[in-house]
């Protein structure tokens, strides 16, 4: 039977299933990228699901929440933005290539990585910035070079309030570094600090 998809021209989003890319690689055996859902419920938020799979490598899921609200006649929704992004990787250990042992506990390693940004105007005074990230451990075969490389994680958190002569600043910073392990001793700690 003839088969045909013909794509969304109209540049409009519309919710729908997103088609992967396949193959085969050296290094992770047959794959299918980008397979996944596109949900566009209004045009404040939608929802974005991809999975990744590589037979000699693992199972890849990516969940993006996106939210964007302007000018509401409430005071918590004047102006704000953000997204989160959630990330599940099920990686095979370096021994093993057969994806049956996918589920496998003893065969595989799993990383998590979350992003969370958030912005809000409370009003023309008053705003606030969240950056979160989170990863559960460094991924060494990242095969995206740009997440390879940046292996640090940054979070911050800041509030800002106006009024005619004075501003008033709340504001929290974590960076850490996964090249580095946590000191298990406050000896290593010092080792850190002036070596």
């Amino acid at each position: 039977l003839p088969f045909a998809i013909f794509p969304n021209t109209n540049n409009q989003r519309r919710s729908g299933w997103i088609m992967p890319s396949f193959g085969n690689r050296s290094s992770s055996g047959t794959y299918i990228d980008d397979f996944g859902y596109y949900w566009s419920p209004n045009d404040y938020m939608d929802f974005k699901t991809l999975i990744d799979f590589e037979d000699k490598r693992g199972l890849y899921t990516k969940n993006e929440f996106r939210y964007n609200k302007l000018d509401g006649n409430k005071w918590f929704n004047y102006k704000m933005n953000g997204s989160l992004y959630l990330e599940n990787k099920i990686i095979l250990l370096e021994n093993i290539n057969d994806f049956s042992y996918l589920f496998n506990e003893d065969s595989t390693r799993t990383i998590q990585n979350i992003v969370f940004k958030h912005n809000q105007s409370f009003d023309p005074t008053q705003n606030l910035a969240v950056n979160y990230n989170y990863k559960s451990e460094r991924d060494t075969n990242e095969v995206d070079l740009s997440k390879r490389l940046d292996q640090t994680l940054t979070s911050n958190f800041n509030y800002v309030k106006r009024w005619n002569n004075s501003t008033i600043t709340i504001g929290y910073y974590q960076y850490e570094n996964l090249f580095v392990p946590p000191p298990d001793s406050l000896n290593q700690e010092q080792i850190y600090k002036y070596n």
